[in-house]
């Protein structure tokens, strides 16, 4: 009798845990769909199975613009240095198409006037929605202000 009482108690006490367990987890998905849909200014990066698609940036006069990474557009890049020699890329991130994209690893060459890549680092670009808009960023451990030319193409 009391081994019946026992075996019970265990199974109501692993129903319970199982019950908080998904209750928690449905919880934090709700909360995580909501901040990313409240604040896309914060977010940076997302990966798609997109295979070593480039394109070229240019500077000209602040404006810089590449087509597309896999129907996403990435426009308005600055450069910025900042302490410790560091220097911060940030853009507008726009996903082009009605489909979910989902987070893509950038890989960004920096190219100097004589096309010598100076530097060579990577940045993480947001899951979107269709037509959503984020801002990307990331930021090299070098003062690479001199570059002419930024080339992105996605890191396998």
């Amino acid at each position: 009798m009391k081994k019946k009482k026992l075996i019970i108690k265990t199974a109501m006490i692993l129903i319970l845990v199982a019950l908080i367990t998904i209750i928690c987890l449905a919880v934090s998905k709700t909360r995580n769909q909501n901040e990313a849909e409240k604040d896309n200014s914060n977010t940076s990066g997302n990966v798609t199975d997109i295979q070593n698609e480039e394109a070229e940036i240019v500077k000209l006069d602040g404006v810089e613009k590449i087509e597309n990474i896999e129907n996403i557009e990435i426009s308005n890049i600055e450069l910025s240095l900042i302490r410790n020699n560091k220097t911060k890329v940030s853009a507008k991130a726009i996903n082009t198409s009605n489909e979910y994209s989902n987070s893509k690893i950038l890989k960004i060459e920096a190219i100097d006037e004589n096309g010598d890549v100076i530097a060579t680092f990577s940045g993480m670009l947001s899951s979107m929605a269709g037509k959503e808009e984020v801002v990307f960023e990331t930021q090299v451990l070098k003062d690479i202000m001199e570059a002419v030319r930024l080339k992105f193409s996605l890191s396998i």
